[in-house]
């Protein structure tokens, strides 16, 4: 899993690009001129090799991008109970790439659309700082299944976090 919100020029080629380096993987990945959104699942080695083809490729869009990476086990049995958990969890057979209007799809404007080099990036430490301020609120705005993956963690007298619970992305706009 990873989001890169990036100036992304040519989408289209972009795409491409991506689609170059995938070879044995699964999932979706959402190119916009705003960055780039990505759900893969494989084998680690193989994923870890996407990863550093990504930032060797393109550092300006994937060399600060912090991929979540799941091992799976080599073991022939093993990736295939795996491959098929991924499946049945995710519905992802193949892989697709789509240039795509937003990498997070709101289906409407909610708030006039920042450009990329107009948004505040919290690094590592300064996010983790962020949830210890008693007065931050932080909206998990992932969908159910990818909020279900990994909560926010944060200590008892720190940020309040808020999980809408929505059953994809752009049900958002409603909450």
């Amino acid at each position: 899993l990873y989001y890169s919100y990036a100036a992304v020029d040519n989408p289209q080629k972009l795409k491409s690009w991506l689609e170059s380096i995938s070879d044995g993987l699964v999932g979706r990945v959402r190119i916009s001129k705003e960055g780039v959104n990505g759900t893969l699942g494989g084998d680690l080695k193989r994923l870890e090799q996407y990863v550093e083809a990504t930032r060797q490729g393109m550092p300006e869009i994937f060399a600060q991008v912090d991929f979540k990476l799941d091992e799976l086990k080599n073991d022939e049995e093993k990736s295939r109970i795996c491959d098929e958990r991924l499946k049945k969890e995710t519905g992802f057979d193949a892989l697709r790439h789509r240039v795509v209007d937003e990498i997070v799809t709101y289906r409407q404007t909610v708030l006039p659309r920042a450009k990329v080099q107009d948004i505040h990036r919290l690094d590592h430490s300064q996010w983790d700082k962020a949830l210890k301020l008693p007065q931050a609120l932080v909206i998990d705005c992932r969908n159910r299944y990818e909020s279900s993956i990994g909560r926010f963690v944060c200590p008892p007298d720190g940020a309040q976090v808020i999980y809408p619970d929505t059953r994809c992305t752009s049900d958002m706009t409603e909450w």
